[in-house]
């Protein structure tokens, strides 16, 4: 394959992403930590209990589990999930949209898509650990 000439601004080497897209970038990030993060909050919950409470020190996740209802009830197992649920939809979010941002800032300092397909895992890497 003959290597390609560094786009122009006719023919972008990437998609011209706007502020629309990087909310929606955003969002998705922020939808997904926040339900992946608040769905394990109960199983956090109990881990954590069975670590400080003497009282749940021997037991089981399930049995735990089934401690922690019956004296506090369901929302007992919920203990934490507002701030575990802020916390990860601003995570979720700015890492999401920070990815897709610096993805975008490599392939164009790639400057061709030769250049840019030959050094994806790098970008990619890099992407991922500066968003």
């Amino acid at each position: 394959m003959a290597t390609q000439e560094k786009r122009t601004a006719t023919h972008p080497l990437t998609p011209p992403f706007t502020g629309k897209d990087y909310t929606i970038f955003f969002l998705a990030g922020a939808i997904c930590a926040t339900a992946t993060h608040g769905a394990a909050t109960p199983i956090d919950v109990v881990k954590t209990r069975i670590q400080i409470d003497p009282a749940l020190a021997r037991h089981s996740l399930l049995q735990a589990s089934t401690k922690i209802v019956a004296a506090e009830g369901p929302k007992g197992l919920l203990t934490g999930f507002g701030p575990t649920a802020v916390g990860y939809f601003v995570q979720g979010g700015a890492k999401f949209a920070g990815y897709e941002f610096w993805k975008k800032q490599f392939v164009e300092y790639a400057g061709s898509q030769d250049v840019a397909v030959k050094y994806r895992l790098p970008i990619y890497l890099g992407a991922a650990a500066v968003g």
